[in-house]
Order: C-alpha cells, then structure tokens, then sequence
C-alpha cells in the first residue's frame, strides 16, 4: 500500500507538468516550422483575409525585378499563368523557369523553394511560387521545374496555398 501512494504522490506531482494535449488535428507541417524556427510553441494559425491563402502569405517573397526566359518543352507555363489557371491546371504536370529566392530545407521531408520569372501581380500575391521538391537548389540559381499543380493545398494549422508545385523536378 505504501508504494501505490508514494506513485500516486509522484504522478500527481509530475502530472501537471506535462504539455496539455494538442487539438486532434495532426500538423505534422505545423511541427516542422517550429523545429525550423527553434521556437518552444506551435505557430498560431493564420486566418485568411479575403482570397488570401494564408500559408503562401506569411512565406511570400516580395517581388524583385528580374526577367527569366520562360521555360522550353511541353506544358511550359509562366509564374502568372499557373496562378491564373490554377483550377483547371490541378493535378497536372507543368514546367516552369525561375530564379530561386528562397530554399526552406527539409519540412515534412522537403525543399520548399520559392520561384519568380518576373511576371505576376504582387499586390495579388501571384509572382512567387512555392515548389516542393527532394532535390537540392541553391538561392539565386535559375533552375527549371517539373512539377504536379495543386490548387487550395491545406496543410492545416493555418498553412494554405492558393497554388503551389508539388514533388517536382529540378533542372539547372
């Protein structure tokens, strides 16, 4: 009897120092910002202002000039154009040129790279495209993508993305 007291004593004492249960809701994305970020909590989630895609937004690049050739070969497409056909494109393969601005490596098991050619509306928030990708490419570089289009991508937590390339391809 003594010794189920003194557990008694010790998980009661342990107990409340444990993290509270999160939301049933798994954000594994969510989590690998935090482990990016060295931050102790999970980032709150955003909340759309209009048609924005909050997930994007946060990440959004802002826009620099520059003027990259439009890619070669079939189903070659702009940075404007895959935003404004981002419906009727989903789940297809397009190609697209662009100087990488931003590389995030290794969230959820990939590069998350951030490609501008030049066009697309800033104010919009449609001239930086989010890339996802096991290959490795260096911020600056112009590299060619091949990529499967997905529209209204959500991760949860608040990490929405109007348009972004998924398991793409790399190519200098």
């Amino acid at each position: 009897m003594k010794i189920l007291r003194t557990i008694c004593a010790v998980l009661l004492a342990v107990l409340p120092c444990l993290p509270a249960p999160t939301q049933a809701e798994d954000s594994s994305f969510a989590d690998a910002l935090v482990k990016e970020q060295g931050t102790a909590s999970r980032p709150a989630p955003l909340q759309p202002q209009g048609n924005e895609a909050p997930g994007s937004a946060k990440a959004v690049v802002p826009q620099v000039q520059l003027s990259v050739d439009k890619a070669e070969g079939e189903n070659a497409l702009r940075v404007a154009e895959i935003f404004a056909q981002a419906k009727a494109l989903n789940g297809k393969t397009v190609r697209v040129r662009g100087k990488v601005m931003k590389n995030s490596r290794m969230i959820m098991a990939r590069n998350w790279l951030h490609l501008q050619d030049g066009t697309g509306d800033a104010t919009k928030q449609e001239h930086d495209l989010v890339v996802t990708t096991t290959d490795e490419a260096q911020e600056g570089a112009i590299v060619t993508v091949t990529g499967v289009v997905a529209a209204d991508k959500d991760f949860g937590a608040g990490y929405r993305y109007r348009v972004l390339l998924e398991n793409a391809k790399v190519e200098p």
